[in-house]
């Protein structure tokens, strides 16, 4: 081999890591601190590393800092108390805690020699603390294989950091959640597997492999079972090719820990995660005799199918539990009889494994935002985001597509072991062991809390799942002449790629074609004239002799409300809409148009105006699912000419499989339930997340039509259809 290869092999993962830490220092820090904001988990974490928020309103919105609680005399007794102290452990003991209080005592010696307040946490030092670990994570792996020529093994690895370094990954590491910490566990466990399979196992090998994942299982408690899956496996493929004994004892000294860390998760969290899994998972959406059935079958009284659709932190919950006496029924619920009753009920589990799929296409929860009090709320960093984008519009959120990954990464595994004559008993191994952790992570969420959290309780399904795109990228790398991998795989790949957009070309060349007699749903008309360009609309709807127009593209960017409140009663937009926005019409055509009368969702801060309704409308970012409780949301009638699409409209284009999107977001007239001034909005990504009001979006309007007007033209979108 030549020096040159020698050198490569030799220096190559540390020039990699490197090039690792440096990518995501640059997506944490450079231009502006980005992380995830808080939803409510932080509070546990804090409490046990001796920290504390500053006041004032920080939903939606990253908060970097936050105050350090210094009780002792000394510097050296606050550091002791810090790192040592027991307060908070037995409500969250988990290993995470562990490196969030290193962070503290970082922030107070960062503090001391920087001049700045002693008593400010500054949560980029836990970020750069984990960017270490994951850079070194990254270079572990990298040097495990070689794809024996540099040219090979740079181009490959090079491909590889977008995604390993992909800020839905590393946005983690500048939050309290233990994703971050998940993530780098798992990393260490993979390297290690592919050196076992590559190489004899050594003891190092035993130590590292059980570690990686004793701190995967320990920073996320429901990862236990699926940890002790791994040492198991791990284990065995330590025995099966040919290392000592007492590197798989390791391996179950890992799992003994587990269980013990398992055996004092504290009793509260079991409270909420149940009741999430009953109400806001196996009756979820369901018939009100059909939810008594169910949870009838669970052990518990059938009055409380009254509270299905609700989670555990709906207002008025607690009271009910409270004062029906319920609460020790819910806690009677356990883990053996939720998944007793999904192996009984395989029609239920069915619904429920569909919905969980659909929330498997983003990294990164659309629910946590990026930027602090500087940004508007809910402004997501697009930094080292190129393989989030592409992984939206890809299939992932459905099951033929991750199990065309899944077969592209099984050949390429395949192909390996053959050719490396492996015994009969390591593809075995091999096998169950990502089975079984792809099994496990896509039901457990379902199971373990309903759909409450599920896009970002689906994190360690989906970095399994890009594990498993980067062994395809890898083994594409590895071809050989006498190997029929690369058709697979590409072959494989190419179908995952292509089918959607070719769908959607072909869906959206019939739609734009058809020609019709008279307006009809599906059908184009030309009416009015805006900033010099003539405007486009499409029929999306007609009841009672009156059409729904539905504008093809943006007519301007403006706030939703410019005083930031994300009521459409009295936002500024509507106001926009049936004030100066109708000069765009002749007298003609606003003869035609008429005001017609429709519900709008309110939020709950407005929930003492609603005329109708007596559940909040849950958020969900899948058009399919977004409308769902619409028929029991608070909600207000209100009286329009024009006005803007709502999640109904877009869950009806959806189901109808129509486009819906356009290159930029724009406005719904449903606000997020929760908080008064965020709106629900239309993403080009192919979801309905939300944004602050204050915030200028696409403005796409809708307007209604008398559906007995005199028409000229055939409907299409060449020769739509226009007043004569």
């Amino acid at each position: 081999m030549g020096t040159a290869e020698t050198r490569w092999k030799r220096w190559s993962p540390l020039g990699l890591a490197l090039a690792a830490f440096c990518i995501i220092l640059l997506t944490l820090f450079a231009g502006g601190e980005i992380g995830l904001s808080d939803n409510g988990d932080f509070y546990r974490v804090m409490t046990a590393s001796s920290l504390e928020a500053f006041e004032g309103d920080d939903a939606f919105t990253y908060i970097g800092t936050c105050r350090i609680i210094l009780t002792e005399d000394s510097a050296a007794g606050n550091i002791a108390k810090i790192l040592f102290g027991s307060e908070g452990l037995s409500e969250y003991p988990s290993i995470q805690i562990f490196l969030v209080r290193l962070s503290v005592v970082l922030s107070l010696v960062a503090n001391k020699v920087l001049g700045r307040e002693m008593a400010v946490y500054h949560l980029g030092l836990l970020g750069l603390l984990y960017a270490a670990l994951y850079a070194w994570a990254i270079g572990y792996c990298f040097s495990r294989f070689s794809l024996g020529s540099w040219r090979r093994d740079l181009p490959c690895k090079l491909l590889m950091l977008p995604v390993l370094c992909d800020v839905g990954y590393t946005a983690y590491f500048n939050s309290l959640y233990g994703e971050g910490l998940q993530h780098i566990g798992l990393l260490f466990f993979a390297g290690t597997l592919v050196g076992v399979l590559l190489h004899p196992p050594r003891l190092r090998d035993g130590v590292c492999g059980a570690l990686s994942a004793l701190v995967y299982g320990w920073a996320k408690f429901f990862n236990i079972p699926a940890a002790c899956w791994m040492l198991l496996l791990f284990g065995a493929l330590l025995l099966l090719r040919g290392g000592k004994r007492v590197t798989a004892l390791l391996c179950g000294g890992a799992m003994a820990a587990l269980l013990a860390v398992f055996l004092i998760v504290p009793s509260w969290m079991n409270e909420t995660n149940t009741y999430n899994t009953v109400f806001f998972g196996v009756v979820r959406d369901v018939r009100e005799d059909r939810a008594a059935d169910y949870v009838e079958d669970l052990g518990l009284p059938r009055e409380m199918a009254e509270l299905r659709d609700t989670n555990y932190f709906t207002n008025g919950v607690w009271a009910a539990l409270e004062q029906e006496g319920w609460r020790e029924a819910v806690n009677g619920v356990s883990k053996v009889d939720l998944v007793g009753f999904y192996l009984t009920h395989p029609g239920r589990t069915w619904e429920q494994a569909e919905i969980t799929v659909r929330n498997c296409g983003m990294i990164r929860p659309y629910y946590l935002s990026n930027y602090g009090p500087d940004h508007p709320k809910m402004v997501l960093s697009q930094r080292m985001g190129l393989w989030s984008a592409a992984r939206e519009r890809l299939p992932f959120d459905t099951f033929w597509g991750n199990l065309l990954v899944l077969a592209a990464a099984g050949t390429a595994c395949g192909f390996f072991l053959k050719r490396r004559g492996e015994k009969k008993g390591v593809w075995i191994a091999l096998g169950l062991l990502v089975l079984g952790l792809l099994g496990y992570t896509f039901l457990i969420p379902i199971v373990s809390n309903g759909e409450a959290d599920l896009a970002k309780h689906m994190f360690a399904f989906i970095e399994l799942m890009d594990l498993l795109v980067l062994t395809v990228l890898v083994g594409l790398f590895t071809i050989r002449k006498d190997c029929r991998l690369p058709a697979v795989a590409a072959g494989v790949m190419a179908v995952l790629l292509l089918l959607p957009t070719a769908a959607g070309g072909i869906r959206s060349l019939t739609e734009n074609g058809n020609t019709y007699n008279a307006p009809a749903e599906g059908a184009w008309i030309s009416l009015g004239r805006w900033e010099g360009e003539d405007l486009l609309w499409q029929v999306v709807g007609e009841e009672d002799g009156t059409l729904v127009l539905l504008s093809e593209d943006s007519v301007a960017s403006l706030p939703f409300d410019e005083n930031g409140d994300g009521t459409w009663v009295d936002s500024s937009l509507r106001a926009w809409l049936n004030g100066p926005f109708l000069d765009a019409f002749t007298p003609e055509e606003q003869a035609a148009m008429t005001a017609e009368t429709y519900p709008v969702v309110v939020s709950a801060a407005h929930r003492q105006e609603a005329e109708a309704g007596d559940r909040e409308l849950y958020c969900s970012h899948i058009p399919s699912l977004a409308s769902r409780d619409f028929d029991r949301a608070y909600r207000v009638d209100v009286t329009d000419l024009v006005t803007l699409p709502d999640v109904g409209l877009v869950s009806a284009l959806e189901s109808e499989g129509r486009d819906w999107t356009l290159k930029g977001a724009y406005w719904l007239t449903t606000p997020y339930y929760s908080n008064s001034t965020l709106v629900r909005c239309a993403s080009p990504n192919g979801t309905v997340p939300f944004a602050d009001a204050s915030a200028p979006l696409q403005v796409r309007p809708c307007l209604f039509l008398t559906a007995d007007t005199r028409w000229a033209g055939s409907g299409s979108k060449e020769n739509p259809f226009t007043l004569k």
